[in-house]
């Protein structure tokens, strides 16, 4: 006989005190593994809460979701929190497996032995075409060894969704964006279509002047060099990073030097993770940036826009710990990162910060062209890849290979199909990239409209932007629009600057 009482069921009070409590730790752990190198102890977190991921605590949130007399729509963003994490704390062993096998992981090629992580670096930093594709086909090895794995996970996401009552994980991750998935992929077939001769244009131009090939030899191992327009590099000094980021801040009436609230790393650690980042340890008080700079292009690109994602989450005023920390669809805050990103793509911020122009600006600014249309037509291929992934597409390696090559033009092989799972987005990412693509050039044009192509040297400018900022995680991307004054999400903007910055009509 069982003399101890049942455990009381949580309060929803209680719950969100648990909750950001185990986020601003799990935070905190992410953070110290990715700037300082320790291990990640995400297993453990999850074991230290046992109580908060669980049916009853999602029970709880969804009968007072049920039963709220407000609409602010807290108490469901919280339950959306909750089945995330619910998926999470019971695929977090596999997780921290491929995590732990892929970190161990290494590539051999012609004696030389290297980490698998690097591989990416390898191929941007290798001129030689046929190295390159050594390069690329020498990792094969890898991802047949890490696919099972993901599969594994992938499965279980797939089963927990529908024991959390939904109908797959496509009606999951829909719910999860406020994403109407049909018309985005609508959207984006359009977007291929109309833009393929442009692309095709300025696909054989950046061919031949970054790899001296032409597309009939362009193969996806080539890409990373393609993007990487080490040309530039001397363009973008590694000590004018910092000070360029400061007197843009500036000129929107922000002072970096005073926000104590953002924490911005540039340490050259040894374990440090190169690629940049931010993390909202609690906003909007603790905002935390890591950058390894080494000079160059990507430098610029990543710390602006890690930036203004950290604009964003510190300038938040809700009082909702939702709308500061949680949020669902992050498509409204990649808005704002990719708003500082393209910054340097504006003719006038690059004369006015950097003094660059005439025609090395011009040859830029048609890299960055290329770069955009590039980077869009890429994830209109990998949504519509993925819708069908996850509708159980019955071969859903030779769907990658086949959309991907289609989309970017390049020389489909057989390697391409062993990617299919490493280049899958959680509950589809693909799509806040792409909404949030669109709508930052709507942004873009309103800023300008509104206070001058110059917009960035306006502290009004400034202002409006802290209004926007201020709701934090709150909006989902369309009520987001129509507050910024935007309207629908309209393709035909973002086709418009592109053309712009070739230096053509659109």
């Amino acid at each position: 006989m069982n003399d101890h009482p049942p455990e009381p069921t949580p309060t929803l009070a209680a719950l969100r005190a648990e909750a950001a409590e185990f986020l601003h730790a799990q935070s905190l752990d992410g953070w110290q593994n990715w700037a300082w190198g320790e291990e990640s102890h995400l297993e453990q977190l999850y074991a230290a809460h046992p109580g908060l991921f669980t049916g009853p605590s999602l029970a709880t949130v969804r009968q007072a979701r049920q039963q709220a007399e407000d609409d602010s729509g807290a108490t469901a963003m919280f339950e959306n929190y909750l089945e995330r994490e619910w998926i999470g704390r019971q695929t977090a062993a596999l997780q921290d497996q491929l995590a732990n096998r892929e970190a161990a992981a290494e590539v051999t090629l012609e004696g030389e032995t290297f980490a698998f992580r690097q591989l990416p670096v390898k191929l941007a930093n290798e001129a030689d075409g046929a190295r390159r594709a050594s390069l690329y086909a020498a990792a094969d090895p890898v991802y047949r060894e890490l696919n099972p794995l993901r599969v594994q996970m992938l499965q279980t996401a797939y089963r927990l969704s529908r024991e959390l009552g939904y109908d797959g994980y496509i009606a999951l991750a829909t719910r999860q964006k406020s994403l109407d998935l049909e018309q985005l992929r609508g959207t984006c077939h359009t977007w291929l279509e109309q833009t393929c001769d442009l692309y095709r244009q300025l696909l054989d131009e950046q061919l031949q002047q970054e790899l001296g090939a032409g597309r009939d030899a362009f193969t996806r191992a080539d890409t990373a060099r393609l993007l990487r327009c080490q040309r530039f590099d001397p363009l973008f000094p590694r000590e004018r990073l910092l000070p360029a980021l400061e007197e843009t801040l500036r000129g929107l009436g922000i002072e970096l030097s005073r926000q104590k609230n953002i924490l911005l790393d540039t340490e050259d650690r040894a374990r440090k993770v190169p690629r940049a980042v931010m993390f909202p340890i609690d906003a909007p008080q603790d905002i935390r940036i890591s950058i390894r700079p080494v000079g160059g292009i990507d430098d610029f690109a990543a710390l602006f826009h890690e930036m203004g994602h950290a604009q964003h989450f510190a300038h938040t005023t809700e009082t909702a710990w939702e709308f500061r920390n949680v949020g669902s669809s992050n498509a409204v805050t990649e808005v704002f990162a990719f708003l500082f990103e393209h910054l340097l793509d504006d003719a006038g911020w690059l004369q006015q910060v950097l003094g660059l122009g005439g025609e090395e600006a011009q040859a830029f600014l048609r890299s960055r062209a290329f770069r955009r249309l590039f980077m869009l037509r890429r994830y209109c291929g990998k949504l519509e890849y993925e819708s069908r992934l996850h509708a159980g597409v019955a071969d859903p390696a030779a769907e990658y290979a086949d959309l991907l090559s289609a989309a970017l033009l390049y020389c489909r092989e057989a390697s391409e199909e062993l990617r299919y799972l490493a280049d899958v987005d959680e509950l589809f990412y693909s799509a806040d990239y792409l909404r949030a693509w669109f709508l930052e050039a709507q942004l873009t044009e309103h800023l300008r409209h509104r206070f001058g192509p110059a917009w960035y040297t306006t502290p009004a400018a400034g202002m409006f932007l802290q209004q926007l900022w201020a709701t934090g995680l709150k909006e989902e991307p369309a009520g987001f629009a129509r507050r910024a004054g935007l309207g629908a999400l309209n393709p035909a903007v973002l086709q418009a600057e592109i053309a712009r910055l070739a230096g053509m009509r659109s």
